[in-house]
């Protein structure tokens, strides 16, 4: 219930609107990721805190995950928009580090790591939404399971 003029109020073009959506919805994602997140606790359940905050996050604001999969690669994104929202990443890629350097998780390239892990979340997530499965704690629970099985030694 907004009139297109008045978005133009704020925002030059449609790129611009595009652009800072992107930002916004990729720091949303940061930042649910280590949200009860205990340094004192071990590494599979710290793990199992940051899954889990993914998949709620990416059910919870279906839309805005899917915006940033959609925008991620378009050329509406400027090449620096690109940059930070991969920066804005890097905590949870130290994280899948120390589990590596820890022995906890395979030694495979990080970013095979994340791809899978965020792969499996967004699917399962679709499926939900399209599919209209139920998204439960039971299903997180077992399809986290199976994502720790391919990533630990």
């Amino acid at each position: 219930k907004l009139a297109t003029g008045t978005v133009y109020l704020y925002f030059t073009n449609k790129e611009e609107l595009i652009t800072k959506l992107f930002r916004v919805c990729a720091d949303n994602y940061a930042r649910a990721y280590f949200v009860d997140v205990d340094p004192k606790e071990d590494y599979k359940k710290n793990f199992h805190t940051v899954w889990i905050n993914i998949a709620k996050h990416s059910y919870h604001f279906f839309d805005q995950m899917i915006l940033l999969e959609q925008c991620f690669h378009s050329p509406f994104i400027p090449e620096e928009t690109r940059v930070l929202a991969k920066e804005k990443l890097k905590p949870w890629a130290n994280f899948i580090e120390r589990g590596k350097a820890k022995g906890f998780l395979k030694d495979v390239d990080t970013i095979w790591l994340m791809i899978f892990i965020r792969g499996t979340i967004r699917e399962v997530v679709k499926q939900c939404n399209y599919a209209h499965r139920k998204f439960s704690a039971a299903l997180l629970e077992k399809i986290f399971e199976m994502c720790w099985a391919g990533i630990s030694k």
